[in-house]
């Protein structure tokens, strides 16, 4: 079972993630209890969110995507550290 996420509009990492009203609700706190109900009262449109924030996280964190991006930064560490001398190991 999939669902949309619902959480309150505080800074941090949520409103990075939620779109609102495409893959989550965005809501402040004196109004969560209609966003929850609307959800269960629209069948279609609690489905729609939860598949496009399914979708999201497939997309932007996959196993594959994540390391992926791990490895181009740890790449650019290592480019920005390397000395430009060329070192003789023979």
């Amino acid at each position: 079972m999939v669902v949309p996420v619902i959480t309150n509009d505080i800074d941090g990492g949520s409103k990075e993630l939620i779109e609102h009203k495409l893959n989550g609700v965005i809501c402040p706190k004196d109004k969560m209890q209609d966003e929850l109900l609307f959800l269960l009262d629209n069948h279609e449109e609690r489905n729609s969110m939860a598949k496009m924030a399914t979708l999201r996280i497939y997309k932007d964190f996959s196993l594959h995507t994540m390391v992926h991006g791990y490895m181009n930064i740890y790449n650019s560490i290592m480019k920005q550290n390397r000395p430009n001398k060329k070192r003789n190991y023979s």
